[in-house]
């Protein structure tokens, strides 16, 4: 039996397009095999931008959902802004270093000149100290200096889900169910199970397997605290940890807030010691496991 269609023919509607949403018509509906699919057509667009697109990137055009677009949008641009803001410090100008022309001493300015080379041969002292200072600390700095620049693909689809989760949260005051129905821990077991009982997998696959996604728990589990909740959701997490201070988030957090974490991972990957050659590897490993 074809599932049940939430848009007609013809009926003008809001689709995500990137993070976005957009005024649409719905052209045609697909229905087969438990899913929805819609061909829209963007209001003012050329026809060569009309695609299918999953029920997920489709929404019913009236005032709530006419107010999110706008929230998007103002927190699009307010983002551009904020990555379009960043100047460059100003380097001082030859004129303001520049030495004054010579002129002829007199005893005066010599012994003026005695005070200043003595005070100089100090200040070279205090900056050789200081250079030793800082050789002393490269390794220390080098430690905590991102080595590669990583970056985590995500799903197209799933971006539409970070863009009504960021509005829900910050602008609706809806926080999610916690504990969550089907938590993290439940999510990577599936998912090993899945993967390992394709055939043909060799020992050494489901080790590598085993241990990537592993590894995605533990990261979700250190940085969940600090990294992955909004503003809004701090407070819950703090009453969680009171009522139970050996909570560990992968066993009350669910899909949404794993989905967040593939945003940020990259970036705290950077900081690992990684060789180039098994990044591809793992960044792999994570799209697939979102897919």
């Amino acid at each position: 039996m074809a599932p049940k269609t939430r848009f007609a023919d013809g009926e003008k509607v809001l689709c995500f397009h990137g993070p976005l949403l957009y005024e649409a018509k719905c052209m045609k509906c697909q229905a087969k095999d438990k899913s929805v699919k819609y061909l829209v057509h963007y209001s003012g667009w050329n026809k060569n931008w009309d695609e299918w697109v999953p029920e997920s990137r489709v929404l019913r055009y009236n005032e709530a959902n006419l107010q999110r677009q706008k929230d998007l949008l103002a927190a699009h641009n307010k983002l551009k802004k904020m990555k379009g803001g960043k100047g460059s410090k100003k380097e001082p100008s030859d004129r303001e270093t520049a030495a004054l022309p010579p002129q002829e001493k007199t005893t005066k300015q010599k012994n003026k000149d005695a005070a200043t080379s003595t005070s100089s041969e100090s200040q070279a002292e205090m900056q050789k100290k200081k250079r030793s200072r800082a050789e002393q600390n490269v390794e220390m700095e080098e430690e905590y200096t991102p080595k590669l620049e990583i970056k985590v693909k995500i799903p197209e689809e799933l971006k539409v889900y970070l863009a009504v989760d960021w509005i829900f949260i910050n602008h609706e005051g809806k926080l999610v169910q916690l504990p969550a129905h089907t938590p993290v821990d439940t999510i990577i077991a599936d998912y090993i199970k899945q993967r390992l009982s394709v055939k043909g997998m060799t020992p050494n696959k489901e080790t590598v397997i085993i241990e990537t996604t592993n590894g995605i728990r533990e990261y979700f589990n250190t940085m969940l605290g600090n990294l992955l909740l909004y503003n809004p959701e701090k407070s819950q997490y703090v009453e969680l940890l009171a009522e139970n201070p050996d909570m560990i988030p992968s066993q009350i957090y669910g899909a949404i807030h794993l989905l967040r974490l593939f945003t940020q991972i990259g970036a705290a990957m950077a900081y690992t010691q990684m060789d180039e050659d098994s990044i591809p590897k793992i960044t792999n490993h994570f799209y697939d496991f979102q897919k």
